[in-house]
């Protein structure tokens, strides 16, 4: 028997500091549920598509998680990464310099292949479980704090 899960995921990037973050959530057929977030290396060169990169890593390491041939419910709040992961589709064209989207989406697609069935829903943030995925990624994004000149 194949497992299966829901996910919620989501992206979050803050362009001044150029931080961005990942946060999912991942409820198994078995009652089990993980909460994960994690915090990207700092982006260049990003500020047209730093949450693109935010969000398809959200979907990408939250896939990993499940084991190969796993059936999935993916819940995501960006129609447009979504639809990048759903239709296995990125569109290049005035960003040919942006390695790390291309990055991200190459990712997305290798955890997408080694799973099962997977169907995507675009979930809004008052959604429960997609509201608790928002406030990780956003944990995860928040710059460290500054030291400010003079203090230790």
């Amino acid at each position: 028997m194949k497992k299966a899960a829901n996910i919620w995921c989501d992206g979050s990037f803050r362009e001044a500091h150029k931080t961005a973050g990942a946060g999912w959530i991942i409820k198994h057929t078995d009652g089990q549920v993980e909460e994960k977030c994690l915090t990207l290396p700092r982006l260049q060169n990003s500020f047209k598509y730093g949450s693109e990169i935010a969000e398809l890593v959200a979907a990408t390491e939250a896939m990993k998680a499940l084991p190969a041939g796993s059936n999935a419910q993916i819940h995501m709040d960006c129609q447009s990464s979504l639809d990048i992961i759903a239709k296995g589709q990125l569109r290049m064209k005035g960003r040919e310099d942006a390695t790390e989207l291309k990055d991200a989406f190459e990712a997305a697609m290798a955890a997408k292949a080694r799973l099962g069935q997977i169907t995507f829903h675009l979930t809004s943030d008052r959604n429960e479980n997609m509201h608790r995925a928002h406030v990780l990624s956003q944990t995860a994004s928040t710059p460290p704090r500054e030291i400010k000149p003079g203090r230790r």
